[in-house]
């Protein structure tokens, strides 16, 4: 599923993992140098992470990416 956030940011939603551990090695494999390898060419500033169902309802109704990025990199890239 494609989705407008804002005027400057669309996502490509990919959804459900089974599991957090298989939704996190999807996004190391997406997020990895070699990814055109397996999800084709890229925008350089393409950037992939996990969200929960929660978490993207709140990222909708704020439509504040960076405050998102921050939230994430704080309490899931430990």
């Amino acid at each position: 599923m494609s989705s407008e956030l804002n005027e400057d940011n669309q996502m490509l939603v990919v959804k459900t993992f089974q599991s957090a551990d298989e939704g996190e090695l999807y996004v190391q494999t997406f997020n990895a140098p070699t990814s055109s390898n397996t999800v084709g060419t890229l925008p350089k500033d393409f950037q992939g992470f996990l969200i929960t169902a929660t978490n993207f309802s709140t990222l909708m109704s704020l439509k504040d990416l960076e405050a998102y990025k921050l939230f994430y990199e704080k309490n899931y890239l430990q």
